[in-house]
């Protein structure tokens, strides 16, 4: 049962871009995960799969994770995964490290990395060459990261433990390119759980859009001149996405928003919000009741001129 202050203040949000109503009905749907599997152990699992009769299925626009094999109910063992050969997470936490675009010898931060798929992507792009920081300020779950890390024979990742918003001290202007993947009011997590859903109002919302503002803040200090961030929620409402980005546009001359390149992954573009000043077409939405078994997700990219 949703909340009707939850569902009303959502419709009134929405409703002018999309059907509030289906996207929340789709927010309540488990969606099976796609499976990432590391570059250096892709025949290792071809090969445990096609032993046992599964197919090898990879995304169209990504080829490096795969779907659930069909002749596998979800939920029981993979074959590959006990060896730390591959990772579950959902299709849409793909596209914002696939977005950042990095190559192997740059210099990267994960800004806001546990529990760790999307640096894993970082990482797989990097080919194991120049140098990963993994910063998350929970210490407890940037060391789960850590250890899934090592189990897995990941090198060349530093991991830290501190503010993304003054981080840029012990690395300033450093960075070839940053993930933000910032903290967000994460809607699918709210209705997931009860508990979280009685303790929820729009207050909560612009917190975390503040919230949002101050970690951009310090992530553009430890981006060097030429370099480019990519920010990210997996919030639905424009106050944590398409605003954020029309306020750090208004905020830094210095950040130009990229132009969307990546064609032929999921998506649609942004919300056409009255008063922002960019073209929403240069920003990426996922929405759930559109993009069947794909979580919500928001993307802008920018680079530091």
């Amino acid at each position: 049962m949703v909340d009707s202050n939850f569902e009303s203040y959502y419709a009134s949000k929405l409703d002018p871009y999309c059907n509030s109503k289906d996207c929340i009905v789709s927010l309540k749907k488990h969606n099976i995960p796609v499976l990432l599997v590391l570059s250096k152990h892709t025949a290792q699992v071809k090969a445990l799969w096609n032993f046992q009769g599964l197919d090898y299925l990879p995304l169209e626009w990504y080829p490096h994770a795969v779907t659930w094999p069909k002749a596998l109910p979800f939920g029981e063992k993979l074959p590959g995964f006990d060896e730390g050969f591959i990772y579950p997470l959902n299709a849409s936490s793909i596209l914002p490290p696939l977005t950042l675009g990095v190559t192997p010898g740059e210099i990267v931060l994960d800004g806001a990395s546990a529990p760790g798929g999307k640096t894993l992507v970082l990482w797989q792009q990097m080919m194991n060459e120049g140098l990963l920081v993994a910063n998350d300020m929970s210490y407890v779950r940037l060391m789960r990261q850590k250890n899934l890390m090592n189990a897995r024979g990941i090198e060349n990742v530093v991991f830290e433990s501190q503010p993304l918003e003054t981080l840029y001290k012990k690395y300033p202007e450093t960075f070839d390119a940053i993930l933000l993947d910032a903290p967000c009011s994460s809607e699918k997590h709210v209705l997931a759980k009860p508990e979280e859903l009685t303790k929820w109002t729009p207050q909560r919302i612009k917190n975390l859009a503040k919230r949002q503002i101050q970690l951009f803040d310090g992530a553009i200090k430890a981006l060097r001149i030429g370099g480019r961030i990519v920010y990210s929620t997996c919030a639905l409402l424009a106050d944590e996405n398409e605003d954020i980005v029309s306020n750090i546009l208004a905020m830094h001359p210095e950040l130009q928003l990229e132009s969307w390149e990546l064609d032929d992954v999921p998506g649609m573009q942004g919300f056409e919000v009255i008063g922002n000043s960019f073209d929403p077409k240069n920003v990426r939405r996922i929405l759930p009741h559109i993009e069947k078994h794909m979580d919500p997700m928001f993307i802008a990219k920018f680079v530091k001129n």
